[in-house]
Order: structure tokens, then sequence, then C-alpha cells
């Protein structure tokens, strides 16, 4: 008896877990970041939630294009290694925070995620 429950809810368990990492990662990333994906019968539309109302009226795609038009200079030394002058801009978040070294290191590995702001780091720019 034990066995058979074992064998039915530990598939069940791993399933939701895997469910729950990807629906954390979609808020994290943000839908924009998945429209690529196809909404047909049976699947949710990711960029729902891009264009709900918010309180005050705006959309929530208008309030994250607002805080993201404004550039975020930052002078001084790089939030990562504390060396280097900042001289890279990151999109879409816009940050200008570190050095060309630690974005080439940060977008190397699979997780390439803004250390200030943890959105998915889609390109960078040097900033003269």
């Amino acid at each position: 008896m034990l066995q058979t429950f074992l064998f039915v809810a530990v598939p069940a368990l791993i399933t939701l877990t895997a469910a729950l990492y990807f629906l954390n990662r979609i808020s994290r990333e943000g839908p924009e970041t998945y429209q690529h994906f196809s909404s047909g019968p049976g699947s949710w539309n990711l960029t729902q939630n891009s264009t709900s109302q918010a309180a005050g009226g705006d959309t929530v795609a208008k309030r994250r294009t607002k805080s993201s038009d404004t550039p975020k200079s930052h002078t001084g030394e790089c939030v990562v290694c504390y060396e280097e002058s900042n001289i890279v801009e990151l999109y879409p978040c816009r940050h200008r925070s570190l050095c060309e070294d630690c974005v080439l290191k940060i977008i190397s590995r699979n997780t390439r995620v803004c250390p200030l702001c943890r959105r998915k780091i889609q390109g960078y720019s040097e900033v003269f």
C-alpha cells in the first residue's frame, strides 16, 4: 500500500515542483521574456498580466515602460568587482553599474540576469 502511494505521489510532487519553479521564474523575469510562446487552446497567455489594470488606471506594461524609460546612470565603481569604471549599459533594464569584464562573466553563465534588478539581460552596450 505504501509502495503504491509513493509510486503515485513522488512523480506528482516532482511535477508540481517543476511547475512552481517555472511560474516563479516567469514572475522574476517578466512575461515579455516568454512572448514567443503561442497561446492556443489549453495554454495560458503569459502577456495577460502585462495589460491588466493596476491601481491608478495605469497598466502594468505602462508602469514598466515609465520606470525603464529613464536611464539609471551611476558613476563610480562596478557593483560586482568594485574596481573598474562603469562603461556598460544593460538592456532592457538600462542599468549602468557594471564594467564590461563583469558583464561578460555574467552573460557567459546560464542565469544572465542583472545583479541589481534580476531582469534577464537581453543585450548590453558600451557607454562613453
